[in-house]
């Protein structure tokens, strides 16, 4: 029982050391494989682009990870008057519904500096952002075929 609570320990340390990269990685038997999750927001006509105050770690969907499968989600979000997202829906993905959950769960989590016109801040909506889920596949990751 020790040893798998500090082995618990070990894991949750090594996860919050990875915050400052620009990649993820997971472990398994053949090595390191890394994954990359990247947003870009398309300039609203009114407010311009959002900018980010705190981003969540995302993981990468289990089954997408091991099948070697990548995809993005394009979505639509509401951000209130204090930065939170009060609205993130699926406009398209690719492939459909396999990344849907990750990208809106990520979206919902960050904070945003709040949006202001003449002086006051405002709520916001129609803010279109894609999100990439990418695999790095120089690393050999494990496919469901063995692979």
């Amino acid at each position: 029982m020790r040893i798998i609570l500090i082995l618990s320990l070990v894991f949750l340390w090594s996860c919050a050391s990875d915050a400052d990269r620009p990649w993820k990685q997971w472990q398994d038997e053949e090595g390191i494989a890394r994954y990359f999750i990247k947003a870009a927001y398309e300039r609203h006509p009114e407010v311009g682009y959002p900018q980010t105050k705190y981003v969540p770690n995302t993981s990468f969907p289990t089954q997408a990870f091991w099948e070697g499968q990548d995809g993005w989600v394009k979505l639509e979000l509401s951000i209130d008057r204090a930065g939170k997202v009060t609205s993130a829906k699926v406009i398209d993905s690719q492939p459909e519904k396999v990344f849907d959950q990750y990208a809106t769960r990520h979206f919902y989590a960050s904070r945003y500096v709040p949006f202001e016109s003449n002086g006051q801040t405002i709520d916001v909506d129609g803010i279109k952002v894609k999100i990439n889920f990418t695999l790095d596949k120089t690393r050999g990751t494990k496919t469901s075929s063995g692979r």
